[in-house]
């Protein structure tokens, strides 16, 4: 198993913390190599203070391999955004948050979409709220709640670092090959609260996942409008 730590570029605002990832052939657990497809693509891309692990999208019969990246990488929430291609059970039992966001195919996400991206970054990086679930299903938002940790709320562990800490969190997003949608949203990510402009997000992304972000896509992301502020209420500025 071949092993990188990624961090962000020198133009980044901040350093990025180590960040484990598992790139290429995963022998399974028996010694062998699986009969299931275990050739998974899991990019790790960190900036300022926020961790992110772009996939292809898992099937219930690798779903274990990613799990596996996930819970090395404390990952506490996962973000879909392609039609799901597994069962959410094990995602549950392992305090791995779900949010479905999915949007069409080779497009620019819509607005209802990135503000619930946005909204599930800034919670997780950024705010000492609970984040609960905040997705997108049949083009009307979810319920959705962001409580303080003295509100009566029922949850499941968030995922552990193999250190035993927990803390240092990561979003894991996928789309189905993992090369436009959610690489595009992380991108996106990096404009708002890291400082990229829109052409240095993609350069960087595209640095550790070769064929991401398509033509049509850079062009939207090239035109992008930053749309959030600082947390404080200034000026949009660096999130440090």
């Amino acid at each position: 198993m071949s092993t990188k730590i990624l961090s962000a570029p020198a133009s980044a605002s901040q350093s990025a913390p180590s960040f484990r990832s598992s790139l290429g052939s995963i022998v399974s657990p028996g010694g062998g190599q699986s009969n299931v497809r275990t050739n998974i693509r899991v990019t790790p891309i960190s900036a300022s203070s926020m961790r992110f692990l772009i996939m292809d999208a898992p099937r219930e019969g690798n779903l274990h391999l990613y799990m596996r990246e996930m819970k090395r990488n404390n990952v506490t929430d996962i973000v879909r955004v392609c039609e799901p291609t597994y069962e959410t059970g094990d995602l549950k039992n392992a305090g791995i948050t779900l949010h479905d966001m999915a949007y069409d195919d080779g497009t620019s996400p819509p607005d209802l979409v990135l503000d619930k991206w946005l909204e599930v970054v800034k919670n997780r990086f950024f705010n000492k709220n609970k984040l609960i679930d905040v997705s997108v299903d049949g083009g009307d938002a979810c319920v959705q709640v962001n409580r303080s940790s003295s509100d009566d709320v029922t949850s499941s562990p968030a995922a552990v670092a193999p250190d035993g800490k927990q803390g240092q969190p990561a979003i894991a997003v996928h789309c189905i090959a993992g090369l436009g949608r959610a690489p595009v949203l992380v991108a996106i990510a990096l404009i708002e609260y890291a400082n990229y402009d829109p052409v240095s997000a993609v350069s960087f992304i595209r640095k550790h996942r070769r064929g991401a972000i398509n033509g049509k896509q850079l062009v939207y992301l090239e035109s992008y409008k930053r749309r959030t502020k600082s947390l404080d209420g200034g000026c949009a500025c660096t999130i440090m």
